[in-house]
């Protein structure tokens, strides 16, 4: 967990199906307070394994990540991906996340392993073509490495959304209940 050992969980009493990532601000009657998950900012490191058991860094290709929010995955547009091109799929009635690699059948689910920004998955249980998520995210000099998930929030008073928190280290649970638990560690 690092070095305090500790980790802060934050009870988050929203409306799911109110959760919609984009890239393009909201507009229009926004409450106060609003979250906005911004798609343009968020950065996803993910890769796909090149050969089954990996060894090392060069074992895994660096791929796009598109993130879409659709109900029904038949509904996802796939006409500008390549093969091997990853999509992470907001559910809005549920709020879940999930990772899809496209293949020539179409958007397909794989085993997917989120690991430290400083360990690479390897090993006989990983299949070529599964997908590595990179937790973490750190600077060196100009270059940024890792995931985060940048989320703001809107203030009425100057009708603008400002940068509220960056989530680096992230686990997601839903409750049976409908609330949120993110635990940032």
């Amino acid at each position: 967990m690092g070095i305090a050992n500790r980790a802060y969980v934050v009870r988050a009493n929203i409306d799911l199906a109110q959760l919609a990532p984009s890239g393009t601000e909201p507009t229009g009657p926004v409450p106060n307070g609003t979250l906005w998950l911004d798609t343009s900012a968020t950065q996803i490191e993910a890769y796909v394994a090149n050969k089954a058991n990996p060894t090392t860094f060069y074992d895994w290709s660096l791929k796009p990540v598109t993130i879409v929010s659709s109900e029904d995955i038949d509904d996802v547009d796939t006409s500008t991906l390549n093969v091997d091109d990853l999509v992470l799929r907001h559910i809005p009635s549920t709020g879940q996340m999930l990772m899809y690699k496209f293949e020539a059948v179409g958007l397909v689910q794989v085993e997917t392993y989120l690991s430290p920004i400083n360990k690479v998955p390897t090993g006989s249980s990983i299949l070529k073509g599964n997908i590595w998520i990179r937790d973490g995210y750190t600077k060196n000099g100009s270059n940024y490495f890792g995931t985060r998930f940048v989320v703001k929030r809107y203030a009425s008073l100057t009708a603008q959304f400002y940068f509220t928190i960056f989530i680096n280290h992230f686990n997601f649970f839903c409750s049976s209940s409908g609330y949120a638990y993110f635990i940032f560690i």
